[in-house]
């Protein structure tokens, strides 16, 4: 946070000074391609699946974007998409989809 922080002070002003509006942009957009870092760090230190935490979401999500490109109803669109995205990852990802809701529900309770 205190890197991010760092950047939006350091890097908006002088790219907007020196680009305007478009220096903003420029900014927004080296600050989001900074998230990369903390991922790198934390993979380092724990060895996490990169490919469990991103491919899988990732696929589902353009499972669920291939009907929501032709649906126009707002509220259909919203409950086929969510449709989509749980049962293609509940395909991927198996019982352990059901283990993580069970877990942070029950986390859930507990601060209530």
């Amino acid at each position: 946070m205190v890197m991010w922080t760092a950047l939006a002070w350091i890097l908006t002003p002088v790219l907007a000074i020196k680009f305007g509006y478009l220096g903003v942009a420029y900014a927004t957009a080296i600050i989001a391609l900074s998230s990369g870092i903390p991922v790198i760090i934390v993979h380092r230190l724990t060895h996490f699946s990169i490919s469990n935490s991103f491919a899988k979401p990732a696929l589902a999500t353009l499972v669920m974007l291939m009907p929501s490109l032709f649906i126009t109803d707002i509220f259909f669109n919203l409950i086929v998409s969510l449709l989509l995205f749980t049962i293609t990852i509940y395909f991927l990802v198996g019982n352990q989809l059901l283990v993580d809701v069970r877990r942070f529900y029950h986390v859930l309770v507990k601060k209530a």
